[in-house]
């Protein structure tokens, strides 16, 4: 007899996010959620922080047992590290704006001293 060996793949979401701009770190990407869809909850580590903004419809951004409801030209900022997922409106759905912000840079000044 002959046994068979399945595998199972996590779950996910589909999502569907279109990559407006990429530049000097930052990431500007459209999300667009269908009616009750919601993402995964998985950011990249690299990510420090992003901005959340609603072009359309509403979304639930929920932190744990916190959730924020943001509607049309509504934003919000996630800090690094904070897992969330968002869910879109159930009879909407959702467009959102992210932005992914690098990580800051401190620039220290050069200084420069004039003898007298």
């Amino acid at each position: 007899m002959k046994s068979q060996i399945t595998t199972l793949d996590p779950v996910t979401t589909p999502l569907n996010a279109k990559t407006i701009l990429a530049k000097e770190g930052y990431t500007c990407s459209l999300l667009t959620l269908a009616p009750g869809e919601e993402t995964p909850r998985h950011d990249p580590p690299q990510i420090e922080e992003h901005l959340l903004f609603v072009v359309e419809g509403e979304a639930t951004i929920g932190f744990g047992e916190v959730n924020t409801i943001l509607g049309k030209d509504q934003a919000l900022l996630v800090r690094k590290g904070e897992d969330h997922v968002i869910n879109a409106h159930p009879v909407t759905g959702a467009k959102i704006l992210r932005i992914d912000i690098p990580p800051r840079q401190i620039v220290t000044p050069q200084i420069i001293t004039l003898g007298r």
